[in-house]
Order: structure tokens, then C-alpha cells, then sequence
């Protein structure tokens, strides 16, 4: 007999699930496979992130750049540009950099130079002011030179206060003018001093720059000197050549100089070949004796023809033949 299941429990099972067997019994399974994916999609892999965390790839999104090419903005514009360009373009803006700021640190240093020069220039009206100061003072105290100090308290001891006092009012004014003059102008020196230094440091940078050999110290040595050299040779005063700081004129006597060496070596090497003896090519001394032997030859042969000796005649030119075809 076939068991037969209670009225009870036939109708405690569920509608959706009698359904959903019908229609996977009489229907195209397509129900089935759904469930099976929206159970799939449920669950999560063993990292814990399930298939539904993970977004759908999209056509019409946002590709990633290419490791290649960089979006720059320039003038309001944005540009995209490969990576060669961009790294050319950063090289030429740190070249252009870094010039900018040596134009700037010279710019600099041309105002400092500028700057204390004018200072320089500024204190001179006041300096020759109390120079001035000091001269006349001077001459008023040269004029008690002549005064008898000795005879002035012994005639006239009245007088003698009035004069001394007099005296040492001027002696005193002079000596504070002409401590304040030398206090300036021990300013003035040093203040040119320093600014002398400072040009003689930018003209050493700038002659270094000038002539790149000579950032070699021992070339900057022997170069100077055989430079000094020649300056002396051609009739400038040692103090002038010693005392010589403009980068420019050293460049400029350098290259006179080297034009100088130039065209003495060329002239020495245009005697050397004016003075060489004659180059003589291989051979040609034996064809000028060949052609000389054979004129000699003809004359000789057409001499004994007009004598008549043909023996002699026919002998020579076996002579001739025999050391042409040996």
C-alpha cells in the first residue's frame, strides 16, 4: 500500500511552493535559474564580499589616464600632453629657472655695487667740507707762529690772555675739525676698499665665466703670467698690468695675445716650408736620366751614319735594345 500523507499536513504546505514545482515540472526552468543567481549573488566569497559588491563594468565611464599622457591647465586651456613632452617641458622651465635666478643674483649684485658706490659718492661733498674746514683753520693758527709769547707776557702782560685765549680757541677748533675730517675720510677708504674687494670678487667670477680654462688653478696661473708677459712686451707699465680687474679687458688682451701666438707660429711654419727642400717623386730622376741617356743616343747613332761605321751604328742599338727588353 502507498502511505498517504494527512489532510492536515497537504494543506499546511505553502502555495508558492507548489507553484514554483508546477512550473519547474511544466515550465521552461528559466524561474529556477534566477533563483539559483539571486542565490548566488546572496552569498559572499570567503573575503567576505559578495558578487553584488562588485560593480558592473560600464562602456560610457571614466577611463583611467594613460601612464603616458598628463592633463595640464595653461592660459585657461587644459591640455593633454605625452610624458616625453611634459618631462621637456619641465627640463626648459628649470633651465629657464635657474638662469632667471643668476640674472637675478647679478642684478643684485650690480645694485649692491651701485648702492655703495652712490654711498661712497655722497659722503665726498661732506668730506671736502671739512677739509676745507680744516685748511682754513690751519691758516689762522699758522699766523700765531710769528707771535713772541715770551716778549707779548713780558711788554704787554695785559694783552697776553687776550691772544693765548684767542690761541687756544683756534687750536682747539682746528683739532676737533681735523679729527672729524679724518674720521671720514678713514670711512671713505674703507668704504672704497670694500667696494674695490667686492668688484675684484664679481670681476674673478665673471673672468671665470669669461675664459673657462682658467677655473683651473694652475691654468689661471700660467695663463695670467704669460699674459703679463706679453702686455709688458708690448709697452704697458707693469703697475697697470698688476693693477688691471676689468674681466673684459683681460678677455680682450687674451684674445690679442692669441691672435698674436697665431700668427707667429703660422709664420714660422711658412718659412719652415719656404726653406724645405724640394720634394722629388719617386722615379722621376730616372726618367730625366733615361730621356737624357737616349738623347745622347740618337745623336750618337745619327753621327755614325753620316760617317758611314753602320756596324757601329747596329752595335749601339743592340746596346739599347738589350737594356730596354732585358
Amino acid at each position: 500500500m502507498i502511505p498517504t500523507t494527512p489532510a492536515t499536513a497537504v494543506e499546511s504546505v505553502d502555495a508558492d511552493t507548489v507553484e514554483n514545482a508546477l512550473e519547474g515540472i511544466f515550465g521552461d526552468g528559466e524561474p529556477q535559474e534566477e533563483q539559483q543567481e539571486q542565490a548566488q549573488e546572496g552569498q559572499a566569497d570567503e573575503n567576505g564580499i559578495a558578487p553584488g559588491d562588485i560593480p558592473d563594468d560600464d562602456e560610457n565611464a571614466p577611463q583611467p589616464e594613460s601612464a603616458s599622457e598628463f592633463e595640464l591647465v595653461h592660459n585657461g586651456q587644459q591640455l593633454k600632453l605625452p610624458r616625453d613632452e611634459v618631462v621637456k617641458l619641465a627640463q626648459q622651465g628649470f633651465d629657464y629657472t635657474q638662469k632667471t635666478q643668476a640674472l637675478a643674483e647679478r642684478t643684485r649684485a650690480a645694485e649692491a655695487v651701485l648702492q655703495r658706490a652712490t654711498a661712497v659718492e655722497q659722503m665726498m661733498p661732506t668730506l671736502m667740507q671739512d677739509l676745507a674746514t680744516v685748511q682754513a683753520l690751519g691758516a689762522q693758527l699758522a699766523q700765531y707762529d710769528r707771535v713772541d709769547w715770551v716778549g707779548l707776557a713780558t711788554n704787554d702782560p695785559l694783552e697776553y690772555p687776550k691772544v693765548r685765549a684767542q690761541y687756544d680757541q683756534v687750536v682747539n677748533a682746528y683739532q676737533r675739525a681735523n679729527t672729524q675730517y679724518q674720521q671720514r675720510a678713514n670711512a671713505v677708504a674703507t668704504e672704497r676698499s670694500n667696494l674695490t674687494a667686492y668688484q675684484l670678487q664679481q670681476e674673478a667670477a665673471a673672468l671665470r665665466e669669461r675664459i673657462p680654462e682658467w677655473r683651473d688653478p694652475e691654468k689661471f696661473q700660467a695663463g695670467s703670467q704669460e699674459l703679463r708677459n706679453y702686455l709688458i712686451n708690448q709697452g704697458a707699465n707693469p703697475y697697470d698690468v698688476d693693477t688691471l680687474s676689468s674681466s673684459l679687458a683681460v678677455s680682450i688682451a687674451r684674445k690679442a695675445m692669441l691672435y698674436d701666438k697665431l700668427r707667429a707660429d703660422k709664420a714660422a711654419k711658412s718659412k719652415q716650408v719656404r726653406n724645405a727642400p724640394p720634394v722629388v717623386k719617386p722615379g722621376a730622376a730616372n726618367a730625366d736620366s733615361g730621356k737624357t741617356n737616349f738623347a745622347k743616343a740618337k745623336q750618337e747613332i745619327r753621327r755614325m751614319g753620316q760617317r758611314g761605321q753602320n756596324k757601329a751604328q747596329e752595335k749601339l742599338m743592340e746596346g739599347l735594345l738589350s737594356r730596354v727588353f732585358k
